[in-house]
């Protein structure tokens, strides 16, 4: 239960809970707490999300296609595309925190070795778990709006917690835009500066050198991967 203490101490003492994180290379709970808790927000999440409309609006997207479609296909067609939408949704939510944690480690790694750091893969990756939580935090803060809502599409989730650009979008933004302005968001910060202070430790490097590295690199993923595909994928 080490492990589990040493996550929680990250919301309270998160400078001591990265230095033994760090130190023990320790990573488990963190992923385990981030995956227990996107489970639940999906778990209450999914019957309160209209992907049956998703799944409308995508085959619109596309009127060819839907022009060739009987009334009764058309109707399968977003039954479908609804199903499949819940089940990626419960797949991502339980496979989603490990992944990004290894893939957030990979590259803190790789970018603080081009710095000319000296990180260890392993602290790194209790690094990105542990820089995580406040992610973890927002689902949890966001379930009493999430309770109270029905209907929602699934952009609606980014606005159900005010703490992001986002919340302050006009209604009809593009889906590529929106997910840009919810990345400027509290709690992602947050886990940025948490990831700046704990790779400080683990590439022996100076904070301010450590937020550069860890800035570049979270803006490099928000322009590409929030932003640029999604807004090439629209346009396809």
């Amino acid at each position: 239960m080490a492990g589990l203490k040493t996550a929680l101490l990250i919301f309270g003492t998160p400078a001591r809970a990265l230095t033994i994180a760090v130190q023990e290379r320790r990573f488990t709970w963190p992923i385990l707490l981030a995956t227990g808790v996107a489970l639940a927000f999906t778990a209450l999440a999914v019957p309160r999300v209209d992907f049956a409309k998703a799944a409308e609006d995508a085959l619109d997207s596309t009127p060819a296609e839907a022009a060739k479609l009987t009334p009764h296909e058309r109707e399968e067609k977003i039954a479908t595309g609804a199903k499949v939408s819940a089940i990626y949704a419960f797949a991502a939510s339980g496979a989603g925190p490990a992944l990004s944690s290894l893939a957030a480690a990979l590259f803190l790694w790789l970018g603080f070795k081009v710095a000319a750091g000296k990180p260890d893969l392993g602290a790194t990756l209790a690094v990105a778990a542990h820089a995580a939580l406040p992610l973890a935090l927002k689902q949890l803060l966001t379930l009493p709006a999430l309770l109270r809502s029905s209907g929602l599409a699934v952009a609606d989730l980014e606005r159900l917690l005010p703490s992001s650009l986002a919340s302050l979008a006009a209604p009809g933004t593009s889906l590529p835009k929106l997910a840009l302005l919810g990345s400027i968001d509290l709690f992602a910060l947050w886990s940025v500066g948490l990831a700046a202070l704990g790779m400080a430790r683990v590439a022996h490097v100076s904070w301010l050198r450590s937020s550069m590295v860890v800035g570049a690199l979270w803006a490099t993923f928000v322009l590409v991967f929030r932003f640029s595909l999604p807004s090439l994928a629209a346009a396809s």
